[in-house]
């Protein structure tokens, strides 16, 4: 039937197409390993050649070992070969010669052939143990055969080639049965030129089926021998093995009688042909009568034809297997003991270039069969049509099939409404309503910030008049003290008047919001933040409640400032240093001005901001639940809607995140917390590597500022784990250095990114070791004197507080953040014009200060950094005078206080030296310099001047004041 032959050709077609990729992907391996075969080869006449022509040296004193194989199977060797052969077959050469078997007997050119072999052993020894270890094919030995019988073998094989049968190609007048000149690849190798791998036969000696490559060499342009490599395929078949199925299997033969050299029916070293392994069984499966016989052997001659066929077909060359074009004749149908198969071939020709490889011995080295069953015949779906059942079923089928159509059409207008037409409505709903909201922020963000610029005019003229009214009243008070008393009671009278005045003039002083004497060379900060929000709340009174919400909602919101993710370490503990003093400042107004703030109705202030923090809580609770609420009615019933809400649900997010950015308060620690809590989960439902970094890396900061150490590194080491990720990298090449391509247009940019986050690692896992000694000392600072006094004594002191205090793992975290700093400071030593100098200062003091600590400051590089941060600060100049923008002056006065800080923390890190070498005078002086000079200073070196200076004066007893500093540590200590 021409649909059954429809069937079948299409069948054929989708199993060629299986085979043929399978297949295919075999072959490509098998072309791999033989070049490796072949560059052995041919690296081993290039290295005889070299020898042969005086290019390589050997050492005339060096001493062998060599020995044939018939005086060592006769124990007639020396000693020595018999110890190093038991040892390792690379140890000794062993040699194969037909007569006259003693080494000192041999002709010159004879014992230079051996030598020669045993020199140039290293490189078949490495062949060989290589192939041992990887690779399907095993390499045996190396073969070198010259023209008068001797035969050198690498590694020197046990072989007993008196039991080989008798080669008398050259006579019968030796002793030694066996000679390599008899063997069919050295008479095919000494006659052409080219690199030649023969077909499958059994060893002489051993009767194992193996393959050998061979190849001549010359000398002096005249034939001087013939290095052959001999190797199974052992693995290569148990793979093969491996892979064998209920319904195919893989050949391997040759071209040559069509010999197989794997086969899964093979089970006997004989060299046998592809077909008769075949039908290896046909006595068994057709012996029941003679026509069974004959139907069995023409379905044998069949398979050979057939075989044959194709051997010359692809011999041609008239197909290409990688275009897939004329593959047709690769196939072959056959049939055997009424089981039919479909079996395709394919060449395994050598790829390397320059060489004449197996022409004109053979075509391919070997070629590959895939044998698969054929069934076609349980496919024969046509043949279902003769039956009227089934026609009856089909017609009904067809008949329901068109229902569904015609219902499915007339209800298409109602599907795309309601599926289609409404969803894009609700999507553009969604996104107008986004736009929208956006547009209300910025257009609230530039209002507040104009208002807020109006009300800071306004404040600073109101402190103007304030101020002079105040030097009015107090000329006006000494103008009244300049008259003459007139008797007792009119001076005691004056005085109180006096003393009144002068509390007066010092609360309104206080109440000018001017900072103390003390601070005057301290850096200016805003302390009108109470006094504002009282005066806006005063300013409520002529409001509504709805407006109150109102405003007080856009004030908020108008005063939302970023967290700077790109700020070093040094200006995050600048903002803190800030943020502390104004703490402080402000505790002192509140205590100074205590008898005038009770004049204010503190319970209308209260009530008001209440009512105004329950009335934001709800709006903001309202605007959570109203942010998704668009998309979740949408109920898509076909994939493409889902994608697409799934992209615009995806979207929603990333635009509240946004919306959301613009509105929290940096400097409350539990919004931010809060903000990249939620940040974090929106970039990882985005899938987008580098926000959620970025994310990790403020939440790490958030930890930092809030002393929270051990989460800080956590969540700076997810930051650093997701940057490998993003540029295709780990801990190895970060460990080498190997990390980034300079020619990339951002490397710089790159550098400096991972450069910071591993930094910040760095100085979490110090400042948590560190922590131990510093936190608290105020509060323990008498428990823990005894304890901390002899701190920088000696190393057994400080390995017993260590064992007392469990610091083995403070060490441990010493130790892994000095390694994290050497990081980086390989990073800015290879890149030093990507890095600022307050970066590189910061880092060598971060490192000075574990080197004091670990008690290694006596090493180079201690004093090398020391030496680079006293460098930089003497080089260190500020231009003032070139830009009067606010922005640039805000960046040189930031400048100058962490220079500053930078400079009082080199002194201190001075003193740490000089009293880590018992030098207390001298350490005294330096802390105390670190404390009185400069005109910034960072409250957690002070925490540690305090400190030190402590360990000091209770070490030494020849300190001025030493009682007067007691007194004031013990009040401070009370307080």
């Amino acid at each position: 039937m021409d649909e059954q032959k429809l069937v079948t050709n299409s069948l054929q077609f989708c199993i060629f197409v299986v085979g043929f990729i399978r297949v295919q992907l075999q072959s490509i391996l098998m072309i791999f390993l033989e070049q490796k075969l072949e560059l052995h080869s041919v690296v081993m006449k290039a290295l005889i050649n070299k020898y042969l022509s005086g290019q390589i040296i050997y050492n005339h004193n060096t001493t062998y070992s060599f020995c044939s194989f018939r005086e060592f199977l006769h124990d007639q060797c020396p000693d020595n070969v018999y110890d190093q052969i038991d040892q390792s077959i690379f140890y000794a050469q062993l040699y194969f010669v037909r007569e006259v078997f003693n080494y000192n007997l041999l002709t010159p050119e004879q014992q230079f052939f051996i030598k020669m072999t045993a020199d140039l052993s290293f490189y078949s020894g490495s062949a060989y143990l290589a192939a041992q270890t990887n690779g399907l094919i095993q390499i045996t030995d190396f073969h070198n055969s010259d023209q008068t019988s001797i035969k050198t073998e690498s590694p020197s094989v046990l072989y007993n080639y008196t039991l080989s049968q008798y080669y008398d190609c050259l006579g019968t007048q030796f002793i030694e049965p066996y000679d390599p000149r008899c063997r069919f690849w050295y008479q095919y190798a000494k006659n052409n030129e080219g690199i030649f791998i023969y077909e499958p036969y059994n060893d002489s000696l051993s009767g194992t089926l193996q393959m050998n490559l061979a190849q001549k060499i010359l000398k002096d342009s005249k034939f001087y021998s013939v290095i052959s490599i001999i190797f199974i395929m052992q693995n290569l078949m148990q793979l093969y093995g491996a892979q064998i199925s209920r319904n195919s299997y893989s050949v391997l033969f040759h071209e040559f009688d069509i010999s197989v050299f794997y086969h899964p029916l093979h089970i006997f070293n004989v060299p046998m042909t592809w077909v008769d392994v075949e039908f290896f069984n046909i006595k068994q499966f057709c012996n029941d009568s003679q026509e069974t016989m004959t139907f069995c052997l023409s379905q044998k001659q069949l398979l050979l034809n057939q075989i044959n066929q194709t051997i010359a077909f692809i011999k041609t060359g008239e197909y290409s297997i990688e275009n897939k074009v004329n593959l047709d004749q690769l196939f072959q149908r056959w049939e055997r003991f009424g089981q039919k198969e479909i079996s395709v071939i394919f060449p395994i020709q050598s790829k390397l270039k320059g060489y004449n490889n197996q022409k004109p011995y053979s075509f391919a080295i070997l070629l590959i069969a895939k044998v698969i069953t054929d069934q076609t015949d349980q496919l024969k779906l046509f043949n279902l049509l003769d039956a009227k059942v089934f026609r009856v079923y089909l017609i009904v089928g067809f008949i329901i099939l068109s229902i569904i159509i015609l219902l499915f059409i007339i209800n298409y207008g109602v599907f795309l409404v309601y599926q289609i037409q409404k969803p894009i409505k609700l999507l553009i709903l969604f996104l107008k309503k986004s736009y929208q909201e956006q547009l209300t922020h910025q257009k609230l963000s530039k209002i507040n910030k104009t208002e807020s610029k109006i009300e800071q005019n306004k404040q600073k003229k109101i402190q103007q008049n304030k101020k002079s009214s105040i030097f009015q009243k107090i000329n006006n008070k000494k103008t009244l003290n300049q008259k003459p008393l007139l008797n007792n009671n009119n001076n005691n009278n004056n005085l109180i008047f006096t003393y009144k005045n002068i509390n007066y003039i010092q609360d309104q002083f206080y109440k000018q919001d001017n900072p103390p004497l003390l601070l005057q060379n301290q850096p200016s900060f805003n302390f009108q933040t109470k006094e504002l929000s009282f005066q806006q709340f005063k300013g409520f009174d002529k409001c509504d409640d709805t407006q109150k919400s109102d405003i007080q909602f856009t004030k908020n919101n108008s005063q939302s400032p970023k967290i700077p993710t790109s700020f070093e370490i040094t200006c995050l503990n600048i903002k803190q240093q800030q943020s502390n003093q104004v703490q402080s400042i402000s505790f002192g107004q509140n205590h100074l001005n205590k008898e005038n703030l009770q004049v204010i109705s503190t319970p209308k202030i209260t009530t008001e901001k209440s009512t105004f923090s329950i009335q934001n809580d709800e709006f903001i609770k309202l605007k959570e639940e109203n942010k998704n609420q668009i998309l979740q009615g949408l109920t898509p019933l076909f994939l493409e809607m889902k994608i697409i809400k799934q992209t615009f649900q995806d979207l929603e997010s990333l635009i509240n995140y946004s919306i959301d950015a613009q509105n929290y308060n940096s400097e409350d620690f539990t919004k931010s917390l809060f903000h990249f809590s939620k940040a974090k989960s929106t970039f990882q439902q985005l899938k987008n590597q580098i926000g959620l970094c970025r994310c990790y890396y403020n939440l790490g900061l958030a930890s930092l500022l809030n002393n929270n150490y051990q989460l800080g590194q956590e969540y700076f080491e997810s930051a650093i784990q997701l940057s490998f990720e993003t540029i295709g990298i780990n801990y190895q090449d970060l460990t080498n250095f190997k990390i980034f391509n300079k020619s990339q247009n951002n490397y710089v940019k790159q550098l400096q990114i991972l450069t910071k986050k591993i930094f910040s690692k760095a100085y979490c896992l110090k400042q948590q070791a560190l922590s131990f000694y510093y936190n608290d000392q105020n509060e323990n600072f008498v428990s823990f004197s005894l304890l901390n006094r002899n701190f920088f004594k000696h190393n057994h002191d400080i390995q017993r507080i260590q064992q007392r205090n469990s610091s083995n793992v403070i060490v441990q975290l010493i130790n892994q953040s000095l390694n994290t700093f050497g990081i980086v400071l390989r990073f800015v030593e290879n890149n030093q014009s990507s890095f600022s100098d307050i970066c590189k200062i910061h880092l060598y003091q971060e490192m000075i200060e574990i080197y004091i600590f670990l008690r290694q400051n006596n090493n180079k590089i201690f004093y090398k950094l020391i030496e680079k941060v006293n460098q930089i600060m003497n080089n260190q100049k500020y231009q003032d005078n070139i830009m009067s923008e606010p922005s640039y002056i805000s960046y040189v006065n930031t400048y100058k206080q962490i220079i500053e800080i930078q400079k009082s923390r080199q002194l201190f890190l001075l003193g740490l030296i000089e009293q880590s070498k018992n030098n207390n005078i001298e350490a005294f002086e330096l802390f105390t310099q670190s404390i009185e000079e400069g005109s910034h200073y960072s409250p957690n070196l002070r925490k540690k001047l305090k400190y030190h200076l402590r360990q000091i004066i209770n070490d030494i007893n020849d300190i001025p004041f030493k009682n007067m500093v007691f007194e004031a540590q013990k009040s401070e200590l009370y307080n």
